[in-house]
């Protein structure tokens, strides 16, 4: 009899003990998940802003490289006779 009253006793303690377990894991699987939207959303943020930038930066170099060309013209040089890295 004392047996089943200690069993009685325990599945009492037990099953709240096991609620709030319950209820701690989905607290801490619930800020995990907000942790990792969070995360993601300032690496979608970042990389649009490095897209954009890198756009930029392409423009600026072609920009610069058609002035390149236009300077070649003037001075009458070919690029394909030219060669820039010499130091004579």
């Amino acid at each position: 009899m004392d047996e089943a009253r200690t069993s009685v006793h325990l599945f009492h303690v037990t099953v709240p003990c096991l609620q709030l377990s319950a209820q701690e894991s989905r607290r801490k699987r619930k800020e995990y998940m907000d942790t990792l939207e969070s995360r993601c959303q300032a690496y979608f943020n970042e990389n649009t802003q490095l897209r954009n930038r890198v756009r930029q930066l392409e423009m600026s170099n072609q920009k610069l490289l058609m002035q390149v060309k236009k300077f070649q013209d003037m001075m009458g040089t070919n690029p394909s006779h030219s060669d820039i890295n010499t130091n004579h």
